[in-house]
């Protein structure tokens, strides 16, 4: 008789988790998600260029309109910071090209 009583409350108690698993699980939310909430916001863009070996490069960053700005032989490191307003995903691009020095080629 106890072990009847026994599986009988197991089964009550399981019977109740999952009920009460099922229900909680599966609200509805109110929205749905959005990524583009929130923008466009003001963000701080940092680009940095450095190297061990050369003490210029050529340089060309995305600036605070949008456009490509290109500088020729700039001092390394090199650091500028573009405050801007941006939208969802936007691009921001920094290329650099460092000369190479004593470089030697065979064929």
């Amino acid at each position: 008789m106890k072990m009847k009583n026994l599986k009988i409350s197991i089964f009550s108690v399981l019977l109740t988790f999952f009920a009460s698993a099922l229900f909680i699980g599966c609200g509805k939310d109110d929205k749905p998600y959005d990524p583009t909430a929130g923008y466009p916001k003001d963000a701080t863009v940092r680009y940095e260029v450095s190297s061990t070996t050369n003490n210029t490069a050529s340089v060309t960053y995305t600036n605070e309109t949008g456009e490509d700005t290109s500088i020729e032989s700039v001092a390394l490191p090199f650091t500028k910071e573009v405050k801007k307003k941006v939208e969802f995903a936007e691009i921001f691009t920094l290329l650099s090209s460092i000369p190479v020095r004593n470089n030697e080629s065979e064929v």
